[in-house]
């Protein structure tokens, strides 16, 4: 498993603690820095979710210091100009992470998490007012443990997030799906077809009936037979899961997005051995009947994986991921492709460090996209690790930070 699959490892986070967030990689030949604070801005730490809302109005949002002992989330903001470094809540000790966020106007974005409530790990949702961001209520289980992994808001009245509840006693995984009414979060009722360790990573709503929920289950209690992707589906009234592709014995998911009620996209890995010694690429496309896996490429000869998806529209879709090349140890790049309406193509991407990843992708027009996720100038990530986030002009992927 490369470190790009912090995703999937955030589903077990209730046995694995959220302490432990991997890190995802990215690829590609060095371009111009565009949009810096400054020429010498370094952001230190981990970008895990981005969005925007306009070409002057986009966030990032991660954690800092993400291997000290007291991880605190990051919140970077896009006016048009430059990026900068917004102050945020860190309610746990001894750590906070953020891993998703929405961007619905100047004055309205959430974003998702999770935090260390000391005897276990809770769902975190953060609210931006246009002034300032603050905590918000969740629906918290006392008994379990639970995180948020991703956060689609379709208005300031329609917002989903979801990701994973667990229960130590029991030792026991559910999906997790809350809901903002405009008034107040709310736990959703959610299938749950496996037996242990799956949930929720991704989420998009397209509208008030028609949003999507990918992750992963599986299909023992032990996990040994490995797990399958799991595909939920919202069309007003239930969300009930869907039927998916596994083309492999470990199959997951991490992203979705969804166009149209008959077009929509996810993506994740799937492994060719029980375990996981090689992974592959793994691209779903929704036809409005039923999901298929479509051809992808994979550049790497040992791990491969898509971890952020979307659309703009029909015909201009993107694609995040890494590769190791030519081994693990030695150069993790990224990985990016674009749906011109007709076929995929692999478009070049920057690479500034020796080890990169890209966790997420955004975009508000065919001209602007962005991507976000972390670099290392050494093979030994650590306190090394810096943000990083990339833009598309229309033109060429270009480092806009770290």
């Amino acid at each position: 498993m490369s470190r790009a699959s912090w995703k999937t490892i955030l589903l077990t986070l209730a046995v694995l603690s959220v302490a432990s967030l991997p890190v995802a990689a990215t690829s590609a030949q060095a371009a111009r820095t565009v949009g810096r604070a400054s020429a010498d801005t370094v952001f230190s730490g981990d970008l895990s979710g981005v969005s925007a809302a306009s070409r002057t109005d986009a966030w990032a949002v991660g954690v800092q210091c993400p291997t000290c002992g007291n991880p605190s989330t990051m919140t970077l903001h896009w006016n048009g100009t430059q990026w900068s470094m917004v102050p945020s809540p860190d309610p746990g000790k001894p750590g906070n992470f953020l891993s998703g966020v929405a961007d619905e106007s100047p004055s309205d974005a959430w974003a998702v998490g999770t935090y260390d409530n000391s005897s276990c790990s809770a769902m975190m949702i953060l609210h931006w007012n246009g002034t300032a961001w603050s905590q918000s209520k969740s629906p918290q289980s006392s008994a379990a443990c639970n995180g948020l992994n991703g956060v689609s808001a379709l208005s300031a009245t329609n917002a989903w997030a979801v990701g994973v509840s667990c229960l130590f006693a029991v030792n026991h995984c559910r999906t997790l799906i809350v809901h903002w009414n405009g008034t107040a979060w709310s736990k959703a009722a959610s299938p749950n077809p496996g037996t242990e360790l799956f949930g929720l990573s991704g989420v998009s709503a397209d509208s008030a009936t028609d949003a999507w929920a990918a992750g992963s289950y599986c299909t023992t209690t032990s996990c040994l037979a490995g797990q399958d992707t799991l595909l939920l589906h919202w069309n007003g009234t239930v969300w009930s899961k869907v039927p998916s592709p596994n083309p492999g014995p470990d199959s997951f998911l991490v992203a979705v997005s969804a166009v149209s009620p008959s077009d929509a996209w996810a993506t994740g890995k799937y492994c060719s051995t029980s375990d996981c010694a090689v992974s592959h690429t793994l691209l779903l496309h929704w036809n409005g009947t039923a999901w298929s896996k479509v051809p992808t490429p994979n550049p790497g000869p040992f791990n491969n994986e898509l971890n952020g998806v979307t659309a703009v529209s029909p015909t201009d879709v993107w694609v995040t991921g890494d590769y190791c090349a030519p081994k693990c140890g030695g150069h993790i790049r990224t990985l990016i492709l674009h749906w011109n309406g007709t076929a995929w193509a692999t478009v070049t991407s920057p690479d500034p460090g020796k080890i990169n990843g890209l966790r997420a992708v955004a975009a508000t027009a065919a001209g602007n996209v962005w991507s976000a996720g972390f670099t290392c100038v050494t093979s030994v990530c650590g306190t090394n690790t810096n943000a990083l986030i990339l833009h598309w002009n229309g033109t060429a992927w270009m480092t806009s930070s770290g």
